[in-house]
């Protein structure tokens, strides 16, 4: 697991700085205002890829983990029923965008920024599924790649000059090339079966506790930037993304944690291994404590850096790092009790607490934005993932006293 674990961070890692190359190029060309629009767009996309991914990701870590001979079967039925529901979303989006009647410049460099989020999910997807068979390393060099890709783009636009659709033109290829080499190594990992045509109803259904816990997911760590440029603006937008988008690189090390821990917790629950419980215990203990050290940095380099990289108008204040500093603890303790969660095929528990999660979520936003500007979202999101952790362990906890009072009766 060990080796996973650097593989998957290297992997991450390489993720985040194609990602950090974007906000700085796009910050420091674009500005506050038009970046706050870029912002805006790509979360908004960010939500719709996640909904048609219908808790793919999660799925395959779970299941190919556990059963890595249906590996052909499960990927393409989650890539059809993706298509499926990718299809009519665009065509949804497309009308929303011609109702909004922007010029045809911004028009067109939000479809390309739009459908690179929409065209990443998919090869995004091509990865998890490497990642559950235990091809890390292949994973990596894709990952690589891409990111070399996407900064050789990106930069060339900057160089350029190049105006906003030249800069979303710029993402939409480096995403598209990205993509396609993920598909193409995966075909050669395993024989996919047919990912255009067969059954949709079925793996949709199979899927659908999943995918109501992907969709809290994506609200939870998307609706904030669109409820900031409902609120406050696409000026407010583009400086509370800065810090928002800066602060997501520090949650890198659970993504790590979460992409080893899935699929090893999910075979051990499978075949009811005495393990899980030692595997669990170990995360309890890994998760926070990086979580301390990534929430440390963001508070002791971010508020320093942040002017010098972004440039001065984007000045965020110390109270949305702090913020987003113990934000980012509480997100690290939760994601070790999630995936407990999900290796247990506890699913309810998990749509309970996100559900109440978004909710305290969005009705805090709404309340407080108006009022106390970008200062209050960090900490609502504070708040609403407290409650996300309280449903949490109040079933886990309940579950172990259960299972003592069955050792104590068997007894």
């Amino acid at each position: 697991m060990t080796r996973h674990k650097a593989l998957l961070a290297i992997s991450l890692l390489a993720r985040a700085g194609a990602g950090f190359v974007g906000l700085f190029v796009l910050a420091r060309a674009l500005g506050p205002a038009d970046y706050g629009l870029v912002a805006t767009i790509l979360a908004g996309a960010s939500i719709i890829a996640l909904l048609t991914d219908f808790g793919f990701s999660i799925k395959l870590l779970r299941d190919v983990g556990a059963r890595p001979e249906r590996a052909r079967e499960i990927l393409a039925d989650c890539f059809r029923v993706k298509t499926a529901l990718a299809l009519p979303a665009t065509v949804v989006v497309l009308v929303f965008l011609l109702h909004w009647q922007p010029d045809a410049n911004a028009l067109t460099a939000c479809i390309f920024l739009y459908l690179s989020v929409i065209v990443l999910s998919y090869g995004e997807l091509a990865l998890v599924g490497l990642r559950a068979l235990g091809h890390f390393r292949t994973e990596l060099r894709i990952v690589l790649a891409g990111a070399a890709i996407f900064a050789a783009f990106l930069a060339l636009a900057f160089f350029l000059h190049a105006p906003f659709i030249g800069f979303a033109t710029a993402i939409l290829l480096s995403r598209l090339m990205q993509s396609a080499l993920a598909f193409f190594t995966l075909s050669r990992v395993v024989q996919l079966g047919n990912c255009l045509s067969g059954p949709v109803i079925g793996p949709l259904r199979e899927a659908a506790g999943l995918a109501a816990d992907t969709i809290l997911t994506a609200l939870s760590g998307q609706i904030d930037v669109v409820l900031v440029s409902f609120t406050l603006g696409l000026h407010a937008t583009g400086i509370y993304q800065v810090a928002a988008r800066a602060s997501s690189y520090a949650m890198l090390p659970s993504q790590v944690l979460a992409g080893v821990y899935t699929p090893v917790l999910s075979a051990r629950h499978h075949v009811r291994d005495r393990e899980a419980r030692a595997l669990e215990a170990r995360m309890l203990i890994e998760f926070p404590l990086l979580g301390a050290l990534s929430a440390l940095v963001i508070v002791l380099v971010f508020p320093a850096l942040a002017p010098i990289i972004f440039g001065h108008a984007f000045a965020v204040p110390m109270s949305v790092w702090t913020g987003f500093a113990a934000f980012v603890f509480l997100r690290f303790s939760l994601g070790a009790l999630g995936i407990a969660l999900v290796a247990r095929r506890a699913v309810k528990v998990r749509l309970l607490g996100q559900s109440l999660g978004v909710a305290t979520l969005c009705t805090g936003m709404l309340a407080l934005l108006p009022g106390w500007g970008i200062v209050a979202a960090p900490w609502v999101a504070v708040a609403a993932t407290l409650v996300t952790a309280l449903v949490y362990c109040t079933a886990l906890g309940r579950g172990f006293w259960l299972r003592l009072s069955h050792r104590a009766g068997a007894a």
